[in-house]
């Protein structure tokens, strides 16, 4: 990273701590001494004094930008760690983002070294999604077919690695200053972090991905996975099948669609079940944006930047605390869960 680029990001970063009444974490660190005399007393705004702690945690990492949402999304399941207030606090956060002004025919011809008009019969140049790491477009195959490319930011590659290094830099702060950083092993937390989205930023590893999710339910009937189209995808680029459906939580379409919400979640259960217990490759951000059920009563799961995987013997650990919570067998669970834990 530039240094020069580095130096601007902290400071922005303290800008903003500071804005929200986090002086004492600054205080802490060596980079006051840096800043302009005066800079920690800088006038807020009189509501942010009569905000909670949670509320200006979660405002601050709004507005430090997407690397700080998707960590703060991370946190927000973290129930084991984190007190409840904040963990609601977390789950508002947004990753909805303006668009990048893109000329998407120039993006894919640059991209795939294709003339789009050869493949393509038409590309709407208004993304219908706008998230932190990309976007998405509606597009129509010379063939007719209905697709969606998605299209990686230019710059988050760049600007995700960079926020890494600080975000490592100051879990090393708190964590020398605050008994909570300690406790919860931030540092290690950003590690599995970074890990996560280093993963997530490549395009061509969710088309690995959607390609053995769709192996491990080929013979699932109950389960549909989007086609992916690999001539018009590389690292930056994913084209795949446009699915028409419903969200999974969408209660009136459910019974509209001739099928009864209780069954809708036992079989959402039971798929889960599927991945964790049986294919130890599982999708690790099923919430109700991602998956769909389609008029033909079928599930449909997207986004798979996402995804986790467990081992066969962890799998066998979490098989028996399953069988075990069953039978009410407390003492049963708590050797398997420390098992478990020792493992990790």
């Amino acid at each position: 990273m530039n240094q020069i680029r580095k130096i601007k990001r902290i400071g922005n970063v303290i800008s903003i701590l500071s804005k929200y009444g986090f002086d004492d974490i600054i205080a802490r660190t060596s980079a006051e001494k840096f800043l302009p005399k005066g800079f920690l007393k800088s006038k807020r705004g009189e509501e942010i004094f009569k905000l909670g702690v949670y509320k200006r945690v979660r405002l601050v990492l709004e507005e430090l930008g997407p690397t700080y949402v998707k960590l703060g999304q991370m946190f927000s399941n973290r129930e084991d760690i984190l007190p409840a207030e904040m963990i609601a606090e977390l789950a508002e956060l947004q990753d909805n983002v303006p668009p990048e002004e893109l000329d998407i025919y120039k993006k894919i011809a640059d991209e795939l070294l294709i003339n789009p008009d050869e493949h393509f019969e038409y590309i709407n140049p208004t993304p219908i999604a706008s998230a932190s790491i990309s976007q998405v477009y509606v597009a129509r195959l010379v063939n007719g077919e209905k697709v969606v490319i998605k299209v990686k930011r230019s710059t988050i590659d760049e600007i995700i690695r960079s926020d890494i290094m600080i975000m490592k830099d100051l879990a090393k702060i708190l964590e020398k200053n605050y008994d909570a950083a300690r406790k919860m092993s931030l540092t290690q937390l950003i590690n599995s972090f970074e890990n996560n989205m280093y993963r997530e930023l490549s395009l061509t590893n969710e088309f690995h991905n959607i390609e053995k999710f769709r192996k491990n339910f080929e013979n699932r009937s109950e389960v549909y996975v989007p086609k992916t189209f690999k001539e018009l995808s590389n690292n930056n680029i994913l084209t795949m099948e446009f699915i028409d459906g419903f969200k999974v939580n969408n209660k009136e379409k459910i019974i509209e669609n001739g099928m009864l919400p209780k069954d809708v979640a036992q079989t959402g259960i039971v798929l889960f079940m599927k991945m964790v217990l049986e294919d130890g490759f599982f999708h690790a951000d099923p919430h109700p944006g991602n998956v769909f059920i389609m008029n033909d009563q079928k599930f449909c799961f997207i986004d798979f930047g996402s995804m986790g995987q467990i081992m066969k013997g962890d799998m066998e650990l979490l098989e028996g605390i399953i069988e075990s919570f069953l039978i009410q067998d407390a003492k049963k669970i708590i050797r398997l869960m420390k098992r478990l834990a020792i493992e990790y």
